[in-house]
């Protein structure tokens, strides 16, 4: 197996998350899973999500109307 690349010198200490859906709370579930993930490394996570579309994207419609208000 080879060996894990070594990180830039300026390594990256924010993550932004951005979730497509507009459902707060799966917004935040998921950021909370994300920083779970990225706590041993040390970074950091902030998750976002649109104000306009579906709540749950679920088909092609759904993320036809999410990409109207991107």
């Amino acid at each position: 197996m080879l060996p894990l690349p070594s990180p830039p010198a300026e390594s990256m200490t924010t993550l932004l998350v951005v979730d497509p859906n507009t459902s707060r709370d799966m917004t935040e579930t998921i950021r909370r899973s994300a920083t779970a993930a990225a706590a041993a490394i040390g970074v950091q996570v902030d998750a976002i999500c649109p104000a306009h579309g579906p709540e749950s994207i679920e088909g092609r419609f759904d993320e036809i109307v999410s990409a109207y208000w991107t």
